[in-house]
């Protein structure tokens, strides 16, 4: 298991319980099926202390990004999956889904282009990658052109944890 691993999963508590003071719940690992989630929650209003368990909310999250306490299972489990499968990318996801909840996680690989130092440094690099090979880095102010392509909504950034940036297009 890597350093930047992160184990998605949601807190999900008995409303019954809850609404007659007592805190009962159970935590959840959110990188399966929604059937999956749907039985765990299932099996936790049945073996709940109030014999009127019926209705549950989702009190709590680890790494899923911001959901709601009615979250449907099936947009849990497609974010919880693609955030297992996301590896050490997982946090880029993350930053990817908070900055707009309505994001499709399996679409995630089509704008994230990377963790980079700066927004200059990705501007920079796409010189690099062009058929022009450099040739014009003594002309080209590359802190402005990583400025405008996100002055031009052509790209957005989130700061990463661990220093940095993430970089996204815009699609």
């Amino acid at each position: 298991m890597s350093a930047t691993t992160i184990r998605p999963r949601i807190y999900v508590a008995c409303l019954a319980s809850y609404n007659a003071g007592r805190l009962y719940g159970k935590w959840i690992d959110a990188d399966q099926d929604a059937d999956d989630i749907q039985a765990e929650v299932d099996a936790m209003l049945a073996a709940s202390p109030d014999p009127y368990a019926e209705e549950w909310a989702i009190h709590d999250s680890e790494g899923l990004g911001r959901i709601g306490e009615w979250e449907p299972f099936e947009r849990v489990a497609a974010i919880g999956q693609s955030v297992a499968e996301a590896g050490d990318d997982a946090p880029a996801l993350l930053a990817w889904l908070d900055y707009d909840s309505s994001n499709d996680p399996e679409e995630f690989a089509d704008c994230y282009d990377g963790h980079w130092d700066s927004l200059t440094d990705f501007a920079y690099e796409l010189n690099e990658g062009d058929s022009l090979n450099g040739r014009l880095d003594s002309y080209i102010d590359w802190e402005s052109v990583g400025r405008d392509l996100h002055l031009n909504g052509n790209v957005w950034t989130a700061d990463a944890r661990e220093g940095g940036v993430y970089v996204y297009w815009n699609r």
